[in-house]
């Protein structure tokens, strides 16, 4: 796992939506919720990461995760989480 230098991840809580089963964990920092999430599930655009205040942050990949179409093999690459654009973890859950 791996920060962006320019970015301080949060040291508070990071939200971990899922969208496909619609659950929600949460995690006390950035690293918790990186080691414990898979970047296979966020490749496949349904899992969501949010700062402490609902604001999105974005998975970054510097190795990329891929599926093999056979679902034979995968891997879930190394990615870093910074600031992002979109839905609000508040939007996603009362909008």
């Amino acid at each position: 796992m791996t920060y962006d230098p320019v970015w301080d991840p949060p040291s508070t809580r990071v939200y971990v939506f899922n969208a496909t089963v619609w659950s929600l964990v949460t995690y006390g920092t950035a690293a918790e919720a990186i080691e414990q999430t898979p970047g296979i599930n966020i490749v496949e655009k349904d899992t969501f990461f949010f700062a402490a205040d609902g604001t999105p942050l974005e998975a970054h990949f510097s190795k990329p995760a891929y599926f093999r179409s056979n679902g034979t093999a995968y891997t879930n690459g190394v990615y870093s989480l910074a600031p992002g654009t979109g839905r609000t973890l508040q939007n996603w859950l009362f909008g």
